[in-house]
């Protein structure tokens, strides 16, 4: 790591020479300059300089000692401190992003980047995401995050009246100062974040709802869309200071593929399926909150098991590289007088959706169609009626 250097003078105030057989500090990350066996005149003085090379993140202190053969014991010549910074570090929330909109609609979303380090972490940014002349992606060029916080940098959607429903993949290249070199250094290509567009012809499968939430224990919140129906989702708070809670429910399949992983506590799921419907929940609620949130699992298809249904979850605007969370058995509840599945005493808002098993719950309609009543048109023509 780096060192930080002090001077301080030894004046010899007495009238005969100094013989000085050494200087010692008492704590091993600090080292003075001065050599051994060093002979300060009558008068004179002598400049040492002390270096302070931490190795921990902690303050450190030592004895600056002085051996003479004048003394028998050392001379305390008084104490060095200083406090050991951790260098700058980029921790992402999520390296793999996604966000879906639809063409005329621009959209922004936020990448969560902690610098858990002392020094304040500095960034630029490369974006590599453009069809012919246009160019959908854009962020900031460059940033600053002090130590010990989480900063969110918003990612803006551009150009979409300019593009084709489809998918499309963009990059965004953060050069940062995490060397642990130079703090002054920007070093090229720290980091590389991974932006998965699915761009919808129209907004018909997209649905976004803000709601208050009041402060304290409150009754559950059903969110429904602009035309009063429900979004599949309800939040019952236990605390929290209040604030407002927006909801994106997106009729389609989560951003996955067949290498997205998943993380489940009771180890029953094995083969992954989720149903063409999923939900980013964000917040400005500040502080600590506790909510129960369910999800309704009466309007997917091909639900033939509803006990073993789970929820999973992980950061908000997650793509298909990032790991889904299945909340444990012992914080999910079924509901089946109200069509949901509960997760139980949650602390944050992120990307969520339904999982199981394959062999538990397809979430396809294997039903097919089914034939009721029968009518012609034009209809029979009673009996003995002339038909011309």
């Amino acid at each position: 790591g780096l060192s930080a250097d002090t001077a301080f003078t030894l004046n010899n105030t007495g009238n005969t020479d100094l013989v000085l057989d050494s200087v010692r500090i008492d704590q091993a990350v600090f080292a003075t300059d001065l050599s051994d066996g060093v002979i300060l005149s009558a008068a004179g003085s002598q400049s040492i300089t002390a270096a302070f090379s931490p190795i921990e993140r902690e303050p450190a202190a030592g004895n600056v000692l002085f051996y003479t053969p004048a003394h028998a014991a050392p001379l305390d010549f008084g104490t060095l401190s200083g406090d050991g910074w951790a260098w700058p570090e980029a921790e992402f929330a999520a390296k793999s992003l996604s966000v879906v909109t639809s063409v005329e609609n621009d959209a922004e979303f936020d990448i969560g980047l902690e610098n858990p380090g002392d020094y304040p972490l500095s960034y630029t940014t490369e974006v590599k995401a453009s069809l012919g002349p246009y160019d959908w992606l854009s962020a900031p060029a460059s940033g600053e995050i002090p130590g010990g916080t989480l900063s969110l940098i918003t990612i803006n959607v551009e150009q979409t009246e300019n593009l084709d429903p489809g998918t499309y993949n963009g990059l965004i290249i953060f050069s940062t100062n995490t060397g642990g070199v130079d703090p002054e250094l920007i070093i090229s290509n720290t980091d590389t974040v991974n932006v998965f567009l699915a761009l919808l012809g129209d907004d018909s499968q997209l649905a976004d709802t803000t709601v208050t939430v009041e402060p304290g224990n409150t009754d559950p919140i059903v969110f429904v869309d602009e035309n009063g129906d429900p979004l599949g989702i309800t939040l019952d708070f236990a605390y929290g200071s209040g604030g407002t809670v927006t909801v994106q429910a997106i009729d389609a399949l989560p951003p996955v593929d067949e290498s997205t992983p998943w993380v489940d506590p009771d180890g029953n799921i094995t083969d992954p399926v989720f149903p063409e419907k999923y939900f980013e929940i964000t917040t400005d609620i500040e502080g600590d909150f506790l909510t129960d949130i369910g999800f309704d699992y009466t309007a997917l298809p091909g639900i033939e098991d509803p006990t073993t249904l789970r929820l999973a979850k992980r950061p908000g605007n997650s793509g298909p590289a990032e790991a889904w969370t299945v909340i444990a058995l012992s914080d999910t509840d079924l509901d089946e007088a109200n069509g949901n599945v509960v997760a139980k005493n949650q602390t944050s808002f992120s990307q969520w959706a339904m999982i199981s098993n394959a062999s538990d719950n397809s979430f396809t309609d294997t039903q097919g169609p089914e034939i009721g009543t029968i009518s012609l048109s034009p209809a029979d023509p009673a009996t003995g009626v002339d038909l011309d």
